[in-house]
């Protein structure tokens, strides 16, 4: 069965201009912009170059203003300590 993405399942430059962009929440200080060929910084602003339809992309995943779900970051370390144990 395969299940439609909603808005808040968007981890690409769609949510990253929700929730940081559109917020001015963004400093422009770079990780973004060496990532995201749609992203660039033009006099201290962010400027969109084009449109980007990546569910998740880069910019969402190395943007320090966006939330950090601690838990998945764990699940994640977990799975990999348990990996390497097996």
């Amino acid at each position: 069965m395969t299940t439609t993405p909603t808005a808040s399942d968007n981890r690409g430059l769609k949510a990253l201009e929700q929730k940081v962009l559109g917020s001015d929440l963004c400093a422009a200080c770079g990780p973004v912009f060496s990532l995201c060929p749609y992203l660039s910084s033009h006099k201290g602003r962010v400027v969109k170059l084009d449109n980007c339809n990546l569910e998740e992309g880069r910019c969402f995943a190395y943007c320090p203003r966006t939330e950090v779900d601690l838990d998945k970051v764990y699940r994640k370390i977990s799975e990999k300590a348990i990996k390497r144990l097996s």
